[in-house]
């Protein structure tokens, strides 16, 4: 982890070079040592505080037995007296040479790191920068925090001030750090201002708004597009300006991500409503906002869907699920699954118990209006790769390879393209067209045959999925382009499209980057 003033202060050189610091740490076993090292001072520290304890207990003792006390008492507590004052000086005697030694092998550490980070960087100017800053600004690397003593050997730099100078010191000094790596170093430290918090702007013109709508889709894995965002099922014509620029495929850009990617979750984030984003930040919220999603139009509907949290749940949560529906009305449908994503971390802090009333929560909601929508099967698949590994150890969403070819998946190949052909289109020429330019891409003989309607739900999507996840990395990537030239055949991508392409490659375990404007999806 890093503090907001590493990421504010150091330039991409700089901050590469503290970062490869800190791997070095990992990779020369110096974390292993700084864990037990934290260990045994504490268990020296234990000492001391029992001594605390059993002076504490014989104060009370006799302030509670003063009105009744005599000698014969007062001669029994000095004993027990005794070994409270002996528990609280070996103790701390304990600990004070525990620090000197825990000091003296961190300041080795550090030069050893410092001498990685160049080692994997080869360049000495980043991390040597990072020094330099720390030493010209004001605070330095001063960490202010009660409990900053206990870890000060973890941090980059002299995290706490030394009261007995080097000798106590977790780190070297900053000029011998520097010129180890920077022999030539002049003796000045760089001068350091601090950054000015940028102003979130509140309003948005008309034509703004347009701007972000669009970047919004190409956020979403939707090629950039034009017009309005259609509704789910309601096509939307690609963009076609011969004059945009070429971009890499995002389909092989799996795995990969790069600054404007960055860029556009950013914009994703500010178009989502505040009170969305504040709540998933909490277990409580992030449960609430996924409940609030699984919300039904219609009212009768949502209304059982709301009895059946207060039935399962809490009054509490009902009432703050239903306070959130207005804003997901408000919120762009694109933003759906970016904003499960954001409430993910705060999913995984629920206890066992919470996790399985949460799962049964979504069940229900699922459940209260007979049949099973897109959306609602994409995120139980979202839930199910990314939940139950942590609460249900017997499942497994990442088995075993067996196959290292695709021939022996050709039903369920042709189970999935199929599904995608027939979610995209009504006409049966266009589901055949797009099934064979999906199969073309797999490049089998002979090619899968295009299913049955009745095999194209989302039940038999699943476990089709499920057997292809048994499938090497390298059949999957090529799973994933059929996928995505399945979908763009028509040069038309839905919004229901968009989303079951996310959903497949998410289940397959290749989650896919944000689409660039001018950049194709396949």
């Amino acid at each position: 982890g890093v503090t907001r003033g590493c990421v504010q202060l150091l330039d991409r050189d700089e901050l590469q070079g503290v970062i490869a610091h800190e791997f070095s740490h990992i990779l020369n076993g110096d974390m292993r040592l700084n864990i037990r090292l934290i260990g045994v001072l504490h268990g020296i520290l234990v000492i001391s505080l029992i001594g605390q304890v059993v002076l504490r207990s014989v104060m009370y003792s006799s302030i509670a037995g003063r009105p009744r006390s005599s000698n014969k008492k007062e001669g029994g507590a000095l004993p027990i007296l005794a070994l409270g004052v002996a528990l609280l000086v070996i103790g701390y005697v304990g600990y004070f040479f525990g620090g000197l030694i825990k000091a003296a092998v961190s300041r080795q550490r550090e030069f050893l790191a410092d001498a990685s980070a160049v080692q994997f960087t080869r360049y000495p100017k980043g991390i040597g920068g990072a020094l330099r800053k720390i030493g010209g600004h004001a605070f330095g690397s001063n960490v202010i925090n009660p409990k900053a003593n206990e870890v000060s050997h973890m941090f980059f730099g002299q995290g706490v001030k030394s009261w007995l100078g080097a000798a106590s010191a977790t780190h070297p000094p900053l000029d011998q750090r520097i010129r180890r790596i920077q022999p030539d170093w002049d003796g000045n430290f760089a001068e350091v201002s601090s950054p000015k918090r940028s102003q979130k702007i509140a309003t948005h013109t008309p034509a703004d708004n347009a701007h972000r709508r669009a970047r919004l889709q190409a956020a979403m894995g939707i090629s950039a597009m034009t017009g309005e965002p259609g509704e789910p099922g309601e096509p939307v014509q690609a963009a076609t300006d011969n004059n945009a620029p070429t971009a890499p495929p995002a389909i092989d850009q799996l795995g990969s991500l790069t600054e404007q990617h960055i860029a556009y979750a950013a914009t994703l984030i500010e178009s989502i409503p505040d009170e969305l984003t504040d709540a998933v930040h909490s277990t409580f919220g992030a449960c609430t906002v996924v409940y609030a999603l699984l919300l039904d139009t219609d009212q009768d509907i949502a209304s059982k869907q709301t009895q059946t949290l207060r039935e399962l749940y809490t009054e509490p949560i009902a009432d703050a699920t239903t306070k959130l529906r207005p804003a997901i009305k408000r919120m762009d449908a694109s933003a759906r699954l970016p904003l499960i994503d954001m409430a993910m971390p705060a999913l995984h802090e629920l206890s066992p118990d919470q996790y399985s009333v949460f799962k049964q929560c979504v069940t229900q909601l699922v459940a209260q209006d007979n049949k099973i929508d897109l959306f609602e099967w994409t995120l139980s698949q979202i839930l199910i790769r990314r939940l139950a590994p942590a609460y249900e150890p017997g499942r497994r969403t990442d088995p075993r390879v067996r196959f290292y070819s695709l021939k022996p998946m050709s039903q369920h190949l042709s189970v999935l393209l199929s599904t995608l052909a027939r979610y995209g289109h009504q006409d049966a020429q266009q589901v055949q067209a797009a099934f064979t330019a999906g199969t073309n891409k797999l490049a089998l003989n002979p090619p899968p045959k295009l299913a049955h309607k009745s095999d194209c739900d989302l039940h038999h999507l699943s476990d089709a999925l499920q057997a292809l996840l048994e499938v090497n990395a390298r059949e999957k990537r090529k799973v994933i382009h059929a996928c995505a030239a399945c979908v763009v055949a028509d040069h038309q991508v839905t919004l229901a499209e968009g989303e079951l392409l996310r959903a497949v490659a998410d289940s397959l375990g290749c989650p896919m980057p944000p689409i660039l404007p001018g950049q194709p999806l396949a």
